[in-house]
């Protein structure tokens, strides 16, 4: 598949980015989480925020909103991968939520009264912190 914004919706079913050969992180994650379960295997839908770049301790970024998936692997536990970018999440990527699917953990659901011209704009900054033991 061809990574490419604009070609799906949070709505496009798995078989239609199947079709196209084509999609964002979102549509890699359902890929990913359909093809697990086929295989018998439990598998959930990940949320979150990431920074684009790795971090240096100290250094902060604005994080991109993306997903990954994780799958139940006995005897370890849930083990998160992200098939966008072919590797395992890091310390630096922020979970917001899982579930099955994108709608069962939308970045931000709810009501708003008030101009309808209104839009509403969100940034996350990620600043990497050094670690419990006070390395790198």
């Amino acid at each position: 598949m061809a990574y490419e914004r604009g070609t799906t919706s949070v709505d496009t079913p798995v078989d239609e980015v199947l079709r196209r050969g084509r999609g964002v992180c979102q549509d890699y994650a359902h890929l990913g989480c359909a093809l697990l379960r086929a295989a018998g295997l439990a598998a959930r839908y990940v949320s979150g925020y990431y920074p684009a770049r790795q971090l240096a301790v100290g250094e902060a970024a604005v994080g991109e909103g993306h997903a990954w998936l994780e799958v139940l692997l006995p005897p370890l536990g849930w083990v998160g991968y992200d098939p966008t970018n072919a590797c395992p999440p890091n310390p630096s990527w922020i979970k917001v939520g899982h579930g099955r699917d994108y709608r069962d953990v939308l970045p931000l659901r709810g009501v708003y009264f008030g101009n309808a011209g209104q839009q509403m704009q969100v940034s996350v900054t990620i600043e990497r912190l050094p670690d419990w033991l006070g390395g790198q």
